[in-house]
C-alpha cells in the first residue's frame, strides 16, 4: 500500500508526488492463485482517511 504523508497550515496548498508502481495496482487473484495487476480503469480516491474522502478520479493502467 501507498502511503504519504504531508502536513499544512490552514488554507495551504501543495502538489506532492508520489510513485505508483505496477506492484501498488496488485490484487491477489484467488481463483489463479496469484498476484495480478490491475488493467483498465480503476478509480482514485484522496482523503485524510478511508471515512473522508476530499478528491476522486480515474486513472487508466496499460
Amino acid at each position: 500500500m501507498c502511503s504519504t504523508s504531508v502536513t499544512l497550515k490552514p488554507g495551504e496548498r501543495r502538489r506532492t508526488p508520489f510513485p505508483i508502481t505496477r506492484r501498488t495496482l496488485c490484487y491477489w487473484d484467488e481463483p489463479m492463485s496469484r498476484w495480478t495487476t490491475l488493467k483498465g480503469k480503476a478509480d482514485v480516491y484522496v482523503g485524510s482517511s478511508a471515512a473522508d474522502m476530499e478528491h476522486a478520479g480515474i486513472i487508466t493502467v496499460k
